[in-house]
């Protein structure tokens, strides 16, 4: 290999010593330039995220769960869905439904996303479950999604947390709204 194939050159500690010493250490050029990589990059490829204030605590979300029936904990984007976290009362699952209803086109149109009872979400919560939806993602990178989670109770019940009536976003962006 040439010199040219490296480009920075760092120092690292030797862990293998009794007296570590440093070590120099160059780092490979990257097999692509720059301006190949802008290539591949597409507007595609940024991120989606949700702009819903979510709960910023296990208490937080537990109540909201408890007080109005259902309460959206958490959005993951992995292209090409978004993984929704939702919580639900005990006392009000046995047998229900779960599921999230979304649009891109401003409610013209609409698809139901259904969700499984997730057990995985921990037991930080004693008095709720999870269940998990995948929202699948519009190939459109203009557009948005906006959504609303429903618990249907075995009583025939639904609760509906649609963010106090403003609906849940996805939207293409830089920041990650934190929540719990």
């Amino acid at each position: 290999m040439m010199s040219s194939d490296f480009v920075s050159t760092d120092f690292v500690m030797d862990p293998g010593s009794p007296n570590p010493t440093r070590i120099k250490v160059q780092r490979r050029k990257s097999s692509m330039r720059m301006s190949e990589l802008d290539a591949v990059l597409s507007a595609d490829d940024c991120e989606w995220v949700c702009t819903t204030k979510l709960a910023t605590s296990p208490e937080e979300l537990e109540q909201a769960a408890i007080r109005f029936g259902v309460a959206l904990q958490h959005v993951h984007v992995v292209r090409p869905y978004a993984k929704c976290i939702i919580r639900a009362p005990l006392d009000i699952h046995d047998k229900a439904e779960c599921f999230v209803r979304a649009t891109t086109d401003g409610w013209k149109t609409f698809k139901d996303f259904p969700g499984k009872y997730y057990p995985e979400a921990g037991d930080a919560f004693k008095n709720t479950m999870a269940f998990d939806a995948h929202i699948d993602l519009p190939c459109d990178p203009s557009a948005d999604v906006e959504f609303a989670v429903c618990f249907k109770a075995n009583d025939g019940n639904e609760y509906w947390d649609n963010n106090m009536g403003e609906n849940h976003h996805i939207v293409k962006g830089e920041e990650v709204n934190p929540a719990y």
